[in-house]
């Protein structure tokens, strides 16, 4: 009985023996497990640190592109926005089909307001590519760096037919 008793006791032993290996062997693995968690951890708050800096300092955010046009036969072939009380608004329309005589041109901003030709428009008479340069005034005050964005109306008379010409603007005021 007694050997039957040693055995089972031994028996007993070697099986708390390998749980525990077993406990300890687990524990390596979590371990392990731990470490490499911290260290991508580490490496995952530096590159979001990182990126917050980089977005904080604007070198990040995407820069929309200047973009002016208008439906056919009218080309913008430059344009420009200034900064001031009054915000002016510089377009260089070309007319790239028959003789048209241009009755109004003017910019519709998203508050409703419309930026004019200063002193108002007179009409003017635009020969198969030619060129007119266009000085839109706005109430709003520009600064440099805003983002300024409307829609163009172009009305003019084409074989005695009075016709529009619709666009957009989006450009950021530089100067």
């Amino acid at each position: 009985m007694k050997n039957q008793s040693k055995k089972e006791n031994a028996k007993k032993v070697i099986y708390v023996a390998m749980g525990f290996l077993s406990l300890t062997k687990n524990k390596t693995r979590g371990q392990a497990a731990l470490e490499v968690l911290m260290t991508y951890g580490w490496a995952i708050v530096a590159a979001i640190i990182a990126i917050s800096i980089l977005i904080s300092f604007s070198f990040l955010q995407p820069q929309t592109p200047d973009i002016a046009f208008l439906s056919p036969p009218f080309t913008i072939e430059d344009f420009n926005a200034q900064a001031g009380v009054n915000g002016e608004i510089n377009l260089k329309i070309k007319n790239s089909f028959s003789e048209v005589i241009i009755n109004d041109v003017y910019l519709t901003i998203p508050t409703g307001e419309e930026c004019r030709e200063a002193g108002g428009w007179t009409p003017k008479t635009l020969q198969p590519y030619q060129s007119i340069s266009v000085n839109l005034v706005c109430t709003k005050e520009f600064s440099i760096k805003d983002q300024i964005q409307g829609k163009i109306t172009l009305e003019y008379d084409k074989d005695d037919l009075q016709q529009v010409s619709g666009g957009e603007l989006k450009t950021t005021v530089q100067i």
